[in-house]
């Protein structure tokens, strides 16, 4: 892309970070809401968090 000359517009970028944050929040707040109330979960991998968070 940057090779072709292409310049990335105003919104494009903001968009792209935005989603992710946006997808990774989803995540995380699914996985707190299915766990019961009273109960304790530990999460042993943290791989999914971290290839989500890249």
């Amino acid at each position: 892309v940057i090779g072709k000359g292409f310049n990335a517009g105003d919104l494009g970028p903001n968009t792209i970070v935005g989603s992710a944050a946006f997808n990774l929040f989803m995540i995380i707040a699914i996985c707190v809401m299915a766990v019961p109330n009273g109960e304790i979960r530990r999460q042993k991998h943290l791989d999914v968090f971290c290839v989500t968070a890249t």
